[in-house]
């Protein structure tokens, strides 16, 4: 194959491909990988293909030792096995990798005649029409089975194990050898393996799950059934590999989380679709020399976006030192918008096209806007659904996915990726956001402060939510005796910056009542503003057994969700009034959570929770009750003032 030759074909979009054969092995795309791949147009691309991994309890053969072992337990000894795979008809021995964990996850069990296993709604099963995402599957189908007692065999040969047990099987009627040549032979007319009927599907629980990688045949024996573990992935292997050769001399980014990810994920499924000949693999300065001059640069992307400011400025200055022609993404979900945006201006290379390449898990993070909800220029989205391939489907099949659940029908079965569907543990309920996106504002601009509403003879709470401003933005609320959001400033400041800020809406809104969080950047915010009004909260010394006040709210695991069940409380009531859109999209993408960082709640990966955390602290102990007491109040002292004068 003469890659310059094709690339300058679909570059001048006069060929595409739909079937690419790489080190011996040939891959026929299905219409989605091959949209994906033969776009050589627009300046990003992203493929949204779900998840396709199973529960940690599912257990992996074991083909060295004949034992089966939880994908669980071989994530935590961190251990990399050979499985049993299926290639070209024969079961062989195959190399894996140490699996990895993801977060969580709607889980859904597959019950057969003798089985259980609990998987995503996108793992696919061997089927006797090949394999199938569990969420194409339905109940009466047949997947491809083989037996423990062939598990158990102590044979070396696989190909006798599995003679010996169909000869016992099949010795009534078929003779030994006419079975054994069409055991190892996928044919579209008779099905050479044992076969297990699907007796029910349903949603079994939302928890973590595991996925292997398989060098070469990308699939796997476990719990008796074969799995997959390629599709959105292998699409971006493959067109990496085409921007290296097509185009002589390119620099491209390999990218995801972190450099062992790549390492443990990526290069054993990308070095198994290269030649050995065509490059050469730099480990200590993690890269691969093309043979034709290209390069790809590995780069661990959690060094842009976590850890000291020192660390971060640090790897954004390696980045800033070379100039790629495109950089290419597995799961995008877990990377912040600030380093994408910082690969896009180091796409300056001077090659024929300059591209950005994603895969992603639908997931609620920044990509949702960028792609799906108001898809910026340039951009192209690729999603799967059932119905992209309903032609090839019975109707009766396409109405049984109909009858499931809600959330199933609209992932899975029209493939829709919205926020409200993707988040099972989401803390308000969505008739509270419904009702306040009809009330969308666009506010005045004064001194970067957005403002909603001005100054009345009212009191006013100000929250606060500080942060150092290089990788999470800090936030300012400011709410009225009336319940309502009437000013906010969102922004990367420094503390001093903030600190302004701050003073502005003090004194614009009647001298607030300050509530800042206070976190390890707030200790500095308080320092700076100690001389206005802050809230204090009593906290017990119990060492001298002394009950002292402190400045600002403590953010602990049982204060955070004293403050949450407050608003809360606040919404039932209709007490809130927000008319700002970041407040209420980050109301979509706050929920429950069981990190130890986020306290119990707090904001979807790949999301910020700062405006929605800083208005919540503006509500804090205000309620009805509280505004009756405070319009008394100022009756009395208004009464007062007016007898004074007469």
């Amino acid at each position: 194959m003469n890659f310059v030759d094709l690339g300058k074909t679909l570059l001048d979009q006069k060929a595409e491909v739909d079937e690419i054969t790489l080190n011996d092995n040939t891959f026929k795309l299905s219409p989605t990988q091959k949209e994906f791949i033969n776009n050589f147009k627009d300046r990003f691309c992203l493929y949204s293909g779900g998840y396709g991994c199973v529960d940690g309890k599912t257990k992996i053969y074991d083909a060295d030792n004949k034992k089966e072992i939880p994908i669980e337990v071989l994530y935590k000894k961190k251990k990399a096995i050979k499985v049993l795979s299926i290639k070209n008809g024969r079961i062989v021995k195959s190399q894996a990798t140490i699996p990895v964990k993801y977060l969580k996850a709607p889980l859904y069990k597959l019950k057969t005649d003798k089985r259980e296993i609990i998987a995503t709604a996108k793992h696919r099963f061997l089927t006797e029409n090949g394999f199938k995402k569990l969420s194409d599957l339905s109940v009466g189908e047949q997947l491809l089975e083989v037996s423990p007692s062939l598990l158990q065999s102590n044979s070396e040969s696989y190909q006798s194990i599995l003679s010996s047990n169909v000869f016992h099987l099949f010795e009534k009627g078929l003779s030994f050898l006419s079975y054994c040549r069409s055991l190892f032979r996928l044919c579209d007319e008779q099905l050479p393996y044992p076969t297990t009927k699907i007796r029910e599907i349903q949603y079994y629980k939302t928890d973590n799950y595991y996925d292997i990688h398989v060098f070469g045949t990308h699939n796997y024996l476990a719990e008796g059934l074969f799995h997959h573990n390629s599709g959105k992935s292998l699409a971006l292997y493959i067109k990496l590999i085409l921007f290296v050769k097509c185009f002589p001399g390119n620099k491209v980014v390999l990218g995801r989380k972190t450099l062992q990810d790549i390492e443990r994920a990526i290069l054993p499924d990308l070095f198994d679709l290269m030649p050995r000949t065509w490059y050469k693999h730099r480990v200590k300065d993690a890269v691969i020399n093309i043979h034709n001059g290209s390069q790809i640069i590995m780069f661990g992307l959690d060094s842009l976006q976590q850890g000291s400011m020192a660390d971060i400025k640090k790897a954004q200055q390696k980045l800033k030192s070379i100039n790629i022609g495109a950089f290419f993404i597995d799961q995008l979900e877990e990377i912040e918008y600030e380093v994408f945006n910082t690969l896009d201006t180091r796409m300056r290379r001077l090659v024929p096209v300059r591209q950005g390449n994603m895969t992603t898990n639908p997931a609620n993070f920044w990509a949702y806007d960028w792609f799906k909800a108001n898809p910026r220029i340039n951009t192209k989205l690729y999603e799967g659904s059932m119905l992209d391939n309903k032609d090839n489907l019975p109707d009766d099949y396409i109405e049984a996915q109909l009858q499931k659940d809600e959330r199933f029908v609209r992932r899975y079965v029209y493939g829709e990726w919205t926020p409200d569907i993707l988040t099972d543990k989401a803390v308000f309920a969505p008739e509270f956001i419904r009702k306040f996106e009809l009330k969308k504002k666009t506010p005045k601009m004064e001194e970067n402060c957005e403002i909603y509403e001005e100054p009345k003879h009212q009191y006013y709470q100000m929250g606060v939510d500080p942060s150092e401003g290089i990788v999470d933005p800090s936030s300012i609320s400011v709410v009225s005796e009336q319940g309502k959001k009437v000013a906010k400033f969102n922004g990367k400041t420094t503390i001093p910056g903030l600190i302004e800020k701050v003073r502005f809406l003090y004194y614009k809104y009647r001298k607030s009542l300050i509530i800042p969080e206070a976190n390890a950047s707030g200790a500095a915010l308080i320092e700076g503003i100690k001389d206005l009004k802050v809230y204090r909260r009593k906290q017990f010394e119990y060492r001298t057994k002394i009950e002292t006040e402190k400045l600002g709210f403590k953010t602990s695991h049982q204060s955070k969700q004293a403050l949450i069940a407050h608003f809360i409380d606040l919404l039932r009531q209709g007490f809130c009034d927000i008319q700002d859109d970041k407040t209420i999209q980050e109301m979509k993408t706050f929920i429950w959570s069981d990190e130890a960082r986020q306290q119990g709640a707090g904001a979807q990966r790949g999301f910020h929770d700062d405006d929605i955390m800083s208005t919540m602290l503006a509500y804090w102990n205000l309620s009805p009750k509280r505004v009756d007491i405070l319009k008394a109040k100022r009756s009395k002292e208004y009464n007062k003032r007016e007898f004074q004068y007469i």
